[in-house]
């Protein structure tokens, strides 16, 4: 912890975490994030503990999209960060915060609380995980009639997937970009769904595939009811 300012077990687990729910074993990686939370609270360093809630734990339950577990984390980040003045990681706790108020409905506050953490993070030039709140404001601006800025910060994200090694989140990217589009009355949308799979199932993250099938899924039988 001296040398590489976190405890490096929990630090490869963070990895390991996030690894398990992209290959579809999301049972395995909540109980993962639960053992790790643990473990950087039983060393007592502090830094650790932040570091696993913010890389790993919220992460992987946004993911899920277990809401009670994102506002029980979230509030725990935004505690733990606050009491230790660490103003990065207390930024991205807004930024979870402002993703899970657009998740539960509520995405005027959720876009105002998201939009200067992102500005933040940008600044301080610290973007681990900003390409998914890229996508997250950008459902937040589709939700309220905005697409072609909610497309535009798809399309950032994406070019930040090709530019920054964050091919990981390519599919769920290329299924947030199609269901806009099909929001927006453009059925071309369906195409980038198909593409989200294709990609997710090259990559082997069955996490993905699943979430993108299933958007497929409604896409078709909305379209067939048309």
């Amino acid at each position: 912890m001296v040398r590489f300012q976190f405890d490096q077990e929990t630090t490869a687990r963070n990895t390991l975490a996030r690894v398990l729910w992209v290959q579809g074993f999301a049972e395995q990686a909540v109980r993962e994030i639960d053992e790790n939370i643990r473990r950087a609270a039983v060393l007592e360093h502090k830094l650790s503990l932040s570091n696993v809630l913010a890389e790993s734990a919220c992460p992987v339950a946004f993911m899920e999209g277990d809401l009670d577990l994102c506002e029980r984390l979230v509030a725990q980040l935004r505690s733990e960060t606050r009491a230790q003045a660490l103003d990065v990681w207390n930024t991205y706790a807004d930024a979870f915060g402002g993703d899970l108020l657009i998740r539960r409905g509520h995405t005027a506050s959720g876009l105002a609380l998201l939009r200067p953490a992102i500005d933040r993070l940008r600044r301080t030039n610290f973007v681990f995980y900003l390409t998914a709140f890229l996508g997250a404001m950008a459902a937040g601006l589709a939700e309220i009639g905005q697409r072609p800025q909610a497309l535009e910060l798809i399309e950032e994200g994406l070019a930040r997937c090709a530019e920054t090694g964050e091919a990981w989140y390519l599919p769920e990217l290329l299924r947030a970009k199609g269901e806009i589009m099909l929001a927006g009355g453009d059925p071309q949308g369906v195409a980038f769904l198909k593409q989200a799979i294709a990609v997710a199932c090259g990559q082997g993250a069955k996490g993905w595939e699943a979430r993108a099938a299933a958007s497929l899924s409604r896409a078709e039988s909305l379209l067939i009811a048309r």
